[in-house]
């Protein structure tokens, strides 16, 4: 692992919680859902923001369906490391999904959705 790919990480480890995202989605069968390229870039965006350096990759695995409590695990990669991201709807009016993002400390093998 680079220098910087492990100050994003420990950035990303110490900051693990973050709050207050949300996404304009898609409504074809009346539940909102976030696509998967859209959950991406801001869980991308959040974590940039918060850690003051950007991830070389967010992976999920697909889109994120709009249901208060669904969850979905994406992860991070940085310098060749990756960690997971575990991602909570915690609210959904209309069109827009709102939800957290948490960063796990322990590093994971890079996902099989990663590739």
């Amino acid at each position: 692992m680079t220098g910087g790919g492990a100050l994003l990480i420990g950035a990303a480890a110490a900051v693990f919680a973050l709050s207050g995202c949300e996404a304009h989605v898609s409504v074809g069968d009346d539940t909102p859902k976030v696509s998967q390229s859209t959950l991406e870039a801001g869980l991308k965006e959040k974590i940039t923001e918060t850690a003051g350096r950007s991830p070389d990759r967010i992976a999920c695995p697909g889109e994120l369906e709009g249901k208060i409590g669904n969850t979905t695990e994406c992860a991070l990669e940085s310098g060749g490391a990756w960690l997971p991201v575990e991602v909570k709807v915690t609210a959904v009016e209309g069109k827009t999904v709102d939800y957290d993002l948490q960063v796990g400390k322990n590093q994971i093998p890079q996902p099989s959705y990663a590739n």
